[in-house]
């Protein structure tokens, strides 16, 4: 086998795992769909905060499982879980039926976060490679957020023509067919798995160490803080972005022949496309802020904290 060519077709699977993970068709629209759903601003928090319990209480058993039975099996499991959630927002109802769906997302997120990084890390330990690991997940990154911002575009037009949130979940389902597969085309090698047998004490002493180390360790513990706050606020309030534009954009016309709606709807598809265009842009630079590139790159520092000043 050609090791670099086998190189680059890896790296580039991974860039379309990305690509085809970030293809959410209802993002843009999620609390509209909510909202259309009947479930009121208040248990819409309770929605994300089921969603993201879920997601912290299966962060450990998800890795346990990877451990054991591999990273790729797992992340096979996460789709299952997405799709599975998927069908339940095309069926919709009421906040029990949502609140199913809230459920399965999280196991999937929970199945997910982390578990491809780690791949790609495995990946670049095999081939020796890890001296590009910020360029290669940078731009792995960046063709995730192209996924976003093509998907915006997409549900825009999906929106306007079907008028109905639900099938947006429907569609959605087919790329993500897709990644599975995708993952499954993915070499023997990255599927690692540990030989020992898992314990639930080797779980319990493995999780007090950790937190032990993170309350010794005061830069690793500022780092954790540091990012538990960023993205604690930004998963909070990214999504009321949709609830907050709709109003404000009454009246704004880019298409005369719309009605107000309409056009308030390609607008949320636009600024969303728009930041996550921006976004990638700056996951597949992020790499030359590094070591002695740092001063030659400040101009492009320069440019990306205005660009992300204008979409704040």
């Amino acid at each position: 086998m050609n090791t670099e060519l086998h190189i680059k077709r890896q790296l580039m699977k991974f860039n379309m795992y990305g690509l085809l993970k970030n293809l959410r068709f209802f993002d843009p629209f999620l609390l509209l769909y909510l909202l259309d759903n009947q479930v009121s601003i208040g248990l819409i928090g309770v929605l994300f905060a089921i969603r993201e319990s879920i997601v912290y209480i299966f962060e450990i058993p998800s890795g346990v499982i990877a451990d054991q039975y591999g990273k790729k099996t797992e992340l096979v499991i996460c789709f299952l879980f997405y799709i599975s959630s998927f069908i339940v927002f095309f069926i919709g109802g009421g906040f029990g039926i949502l609140a199913i769906a809230f459920i399965l997302f999280g196991l999937g997120e929970a199945f997910r976060t982390g578990t491809h990084k780690a791949i790609i890390i495995d990946f670049m330990e095999y081939h020796d490679i890890t001296t590009n690991k910020s360029e290669i997940y940078g731009r792995t990154r960046s063709y995730s957020l192209i996924g976003s911002s093509i998907s915006s575009i997409v549900a825009v037009v999906l929106v306007i023509f079907i008028n109905n949130y639900n099938v947006l979940f429907l569609i959605a389902i087919i790329p993500y067919i897709a990644d599975m597969f995708l993952i499954l085309s993915y070499p023997g090698y990255l599927n690692f798995t540990k030989n020992h047998k898992f314990t639930l004490k080797e779980l319990y002493s493995g999780t007090i160490g950790l937190l032990l180390l993170v309350k010794r360790d005061k830069e690793l513990r500022d780092t954790l803080v540091d990012s538990s706050l960023f993205n604690g606020i930004f998963k909070t309030i990214k999504d009321y972005i949709q609830i907050i534009l709709f109003p404000l954009l009454t009246g704004v016309i880019l298409i005369t022949s719309l009605d107000d709606e309409t056009n308030n709807k390609m607008i949320i598809g636009i600024v969303y496309a728009a930041i996550y265009m921006i976004s990638s842009f700056a996951s597949k630079n992020a790499h030359r802020f590094k070591g002695e590139s740092y001063e030659k790159s400040l101009p492009l520092f320069w440019i990306l904290l205005f660009l992300s000043l204008i979409h704040i």
